[in-house]
This record gives structure tokens, C-alpha cells and sequence, in this order.
């Protein structure tokens, strides 16, 4: 019966459809996965243990918004398409940028928290994300790749 509907399609100029699904892209895709929620995790150390303090000690100084938190999800966003997209030749070793650019979130919240009042918040604090996020790309398109081996 296959190679009749085989037959069939190839007169329709139809390509028969695969009957199962390749094994190897979908190994592929969730080491991918497990990859990002690595690379996430690893961004958000640095930025969340550091940038807690800050917080709590400059809360009345700063006043911080609830759309703040999005520092912690949208430079790295950027970090990952810039990486999977733009930046050819990186390795897993590179994987060290995430920690960098999750380093420059307690910088931000430093600034912001010193700022405090005397500036516009919002527009200071959507400035200080802009320049994470402009950061996030120059470092997903500039750093060099770092040599990663399983075993030395």
C-alpha cells in the first residue's frame, strides 16, 4: 500500500510526508532548551543576588516600578538572539556572557539607586534598560569566542 500511495503522490507532484519524526532535531531542541534555561539561570546569579541588596537598602531612595523587573528578562533575551542569530563561530564557552551582562544589572540598579530623585525615575530608569539592552548586543556580537572543552 506505501509504495502505491507513493506512486500516487509523485504523479500529483506531492512529496509523501514523513512518517515519523527525526529523533536527532528533537534530542536537539530540548538541549537547546536546557542550554537557555542554563544560560538564564547563570545570567540571573550574579544579577539577582547583587542587585537584592541594592534594592532593599535604596527602596525609599529610588522607588523602583514593577516594570523594572523586565531587566532581568529583556537584556537577555536580546543576549540570546544576538548570540544564536548574529554572532557566528561562539561556543558553549561563551556562555560566560551571560554572567557579564547579568553583572551589569546591581551597576544599573547602583546608578539608579544613587540618582534617586533627582532626575525624571522613569525616564532615567527606561534610559539605564536601554543602554543594558544596547550593552547585551555589543556584547553578543563583539566578544570573542571562548574556547570550551568537555574534558582537558
Amino acid at each position: 500500500m506505501s509504495a502505491k500511495r507513493g506512486q500516487d503522490c509523485e504523479t500529483l507532484g506531492v512529496r509523501e510526508p514523513p512518517v515519523e519524526w527525526p529523533v536527532e532535531s528533537m534530542e536537539e531542541t530540548v538541549a537547546t532548551v536546557v542550554l537557555v534555561i542554563i544560560a538564564w539561570l547563570i545570567f540571573l546569579l550574579p544579577a539577582v543576588s547583587l542587585s537584592l541588596p541594592i534594592c532593599l537598602l535604596g527602596r525609599k531612595r529610588a522607588q523602583f516600578r514593577w516594570w523594572e523587573v523586565s531587566a532581568f528578562v529583556v537584556p537577555f533575551i536580546i543576549w540570546l538572539v544576538c548570540f544564536q542569530l548574529l554572532a557566528g563561530g561562539k561556543s558553549l564557552g561563551n556562555i560566560i556572557e551571560a554572567a557579564v551582562l547579568g553583572g551589569s544589572i546591581p551597576l544599573i540598579v547602583l546608578i539608579r539607586t544613587i540618582i534617586g530623585g533627582y532626575l525624571n525615575r522613569s525616564l532615567v530608569a527606561t534610559g539605564l534598560m536601554g543602554l543594558d539592552c544596547v550593552f547585551a548586543f555589543v556584547l553578543a556580537t563583539m566578544f570573542p569566542e571562548v574556547h570550551f572543552n568537555w574534558f582537558h
